[in-house]
């Protein structure tokens, strides 16, 4: 008698059946790159002044940016069932990161929360800084679960292969590849003395904010593609959404 396959061979093989890379995923990459293309055209079209309200911190693309994030933190705690901690922590997390969009991380401090320099400064008092930090703290811990069961739940059911694990997984590589474009400049200029200039800045400007508002419309997408029926254990995404 044959051995009889894993569960998690199973799940392989059964994932299989979409491919490595999917068909949505490879839509969303072109339409990604399209979506680039007319970032860079547009801040080139535009005159330098009208470019940098576009792109700015009050532009269109940071408002709607904020919009998508409130839309999807509702979206989750509307739609999805059950209403466990995964699901609450993912919408709170989408709450925050709209909440940033409208520069609620400096808004209450001398300086940005984000910046490591805003923790060395002496001048800023100490119970400003404590508070910061712990606030900071518990966003990377909810943050650090949320990714743990997401990686828990890939590992478990490699569901990767599924159009819904590669959408979700694209949303979170393009988070820091926004933060990176965001500081740039910055890190290039104090690390490496290495002077970015304004026209190199303004096109990093113009993909930073026009990718931000990428991130809730991928996550958004993903959630859509999560099975509408009862959850059952063997179901796709079920598992990452019966989280205790």
């Amino acid at each position: 008698m044959s051995p009889r396959p894993s569960p998690w061979m199973g799940s392989k093989i059964q994932s299989l059946r979409y491919g490595m890379i999917s068909k949505r995923l490879t839509i969303n990459v072109v339409i990604g790159l399209c979506y680039i293309i007319f970032l860079l055209l547009l801040n080139a079209a535009l005159e330098p002044d009208t470019a940098a309200h576009v792109f700015s911190e009050s532009g269109p693309f940071e408002v709607l940016s904020f919009i998508l994030w409130y839309l999807l933190a509702v979206t989750l705690v509307l739609v999805v069932r059950p209403l466990n901690r995964f699901v609450v922590f993912m919408a709170f997390l989408s709450f925050i990161a709209g909440c940033r969009e409208l520069d609620m991380h400096n808004r209450f401090t001398q300086e940005s929360i984000s910046r490591i320099s805003f923790y060395l400064n002496p001048d800023i008092f100490w119970l400003e800084r404590l508070s910061a930090t712990a606030l900071v703290l518990a966003l990377a811990g909810i943050a650090t679960y949320c990714l743990y069961h997401f990686g828990k739940w890939l590992y478990d059911h490699p569901d990767i292969l599924h159009p819904l694990g590669q959408i979700t997984l694209l949303g979170i590589v393009m988070v820091p590849v926004t933060k990176i474009l965001d500081r740039l400049p910055a890190y290039l200029s104090g690390f490496f003395g290495i002077a970015v200039s304004s026209e190199a800045a303004d096109v990093m400007n113009a993909l930073e904010e026009g990718l931000e508002m990428l991130l809730p419309i991928l996550f958004l997408q993903a959630l859509l593609m999560l099975p509408r029926n009862k959850p059952q254990p063997h179901r796709l995404g079920s598992r990452l959404y019966r989280v205790a």
